[in-house]
């Protein structure tokens, strides 16, 4: 019956986990009953997600967009998804602990069409969005400038490359003409920024300082054109500054100071984390090593070797 939808608790469908949240602690995923498509479309877990009305779920949406449902062809297609299939899928891109984390709202079937929409400003940067948005993890992608050809256009497809552009893009347009006529070849022109949260200094930072967590906040800035990365979060609060920084301006790894957090042959603690819990043990460096330089160690007990990202000083963490 259409207009049904199921929802699916993922302690109950995937007996596999040892323990269960309670439903209030789960956030709600809503997927669409109706979806249109352009041609030659990779459906993705991520597409079907009706993600103005669902919960917080940012931690899987990598997963959800990795994850392809089915390849779509030619316009004009219609195909019904049923929810057992969309269960499957879920089952197969999201590991047992992340699926007791959400509730999924699906529909009986979901009806998939496949239209090109009008060539307008607004249906092309929908589609090289969704295709960039899913290489690019955090980030987020803008498209601006775009200059479409001339004319009312219908029955077209845009090729969108498998990888970001660095800023300007020219990429083909195919028409589709009908009645035996042969197609035609348009040009699309525009420029994609791709932006991250950085840290931006609240004030002017000088060599010698130590960054505070009051020297800062995170802003969503372009990254481009960008030749260095910012340091890791948790580890920017307490570097020393190398080169200036000037108020507003982005935070950099190369204007902090790299600082050596142990020497090899020092006795480290080694964290483990796996989950919700947490493991210490010692272990001894193989190598002199700074904050954020992955590092190999030795266990003076079993002889073993294990591979860590040094956290601190005299602290290396290994997942």
């Amino acid at each position: 019956m259409s207009g049904l939808r199921f929802f699916w608790i993922f302690f109950f469908l995937f007996s596999s986990l040892a323990g269960a949240a309670e439903p209030s602690s789960q956030s709600s995923i809503d997927l669409k009953e109706k979806i249109s498509v352009p041609p030659h479309t990779t459906l993705s877990l991520l597409d079907l997600v009706d993600q103005e009305n669902s919960g917080n779920f940012a931690a899987i949406k990598d997963k959800l967009a990795r994850r392809a449902v089915m390849v779509l062809q030619e316009e004009g297609e219609r195909i019904g998804l049923s929810s057992q299939s969309v269960v499957q899928h879920l089952k197969s891109a999201l590991a047992p602990e992340e699926r007791d984390l959400y509730r999924f709202s699906i529909p009986r079937r979901i009806q998939i069409t496949v239209t090109a929409p009008a060539l307008t400003e607004a249906s092309v940067k929908a589609l090289l969005i969704s295709k960039w948005q899913k290489l690019c993890g955090e980030c987020r992608v803008e498209i601006s400038n775009l200059r479409l050809p001339l004319g009312k256009l219908a029955h077209w497809h845009l090729e969108v490359p498998e990888n970001l552009p660095s800023g300007s893009f020219n990429l083909p347009i195919t028409v589709k003409a009908g009645n035996g006529a042969m197609d035609a070849t348009y040009w699309l022109q525009g420029k994609a920024d791709v932006l991250r949260e950085l840290p931006v200094a609240q004030r002017a930072l000088y060599p010698g300082e130590r960054v505070r967590a009051e020297d800062f906040t995170y802003r969503w800035q372009s990254v481009t054109h960008a030749v260095d990365g910012p340091p890791e979060k948790n580890f920017l609060v307490g570097m020393k500054v190398k080169i200036p920084v000037a108020a507003n301006q982005v935070i950099w790894s190369r204007n902090l100071e790299k600082e050596k957090a142990l020497s090899r042959g020092d006795q480290v603690r080694v964290i483990l984390k796996q989950g919700s819990w947490e493991l210490s043990l010692s272990a001894i460096a193989e190598k002199d090593a700074e904050v954020g330089d992955t590092i190999t160690l030795k266990n003076p007990s079993t002889k073993k070797e294990l591979i860590g990202l040094v956290v601190g000083k005299g602290e290396v963490q290994v997942q």
